[in-house]
């Protein structure tokens, strides 16, 4: 019984990418962010605003959802 978990374990961790090589490209996504937000910045605003008219949105529950969403990301 011992062999056959021990067996599963080494299957999954070969099939499985390595931790750390994941949280690395996670970081270089996150550093490119503020660049990307810089430069769509003036897109995404009209696209907020168009959001929060076509659906009559108020700024305090989208803020809170995509706070709450970044939150969730995180604990990942």
């Amino acid at each position: 019984m011992k062999d056959i978990e021990m067996e599963s374990v080494l299957i999954l961790r070969t099939s499985l990418p390595p931790f750390h090589h994941q949280q690395h490209v996670c970081a270089n996504r996150l550093a490119l962010l503020p660049f990307l937000l810089f430069i769509y910045s003036e897109y995404i605003y009209y696209i907020i605003i168009s959001v929060l008219f076509l659906f009559d949105l108020n700024y305090e529950n989208l803020l809170g959802g995509s706070l709450r969403l970044l939150y969730l990301a995180h604990q990942r």
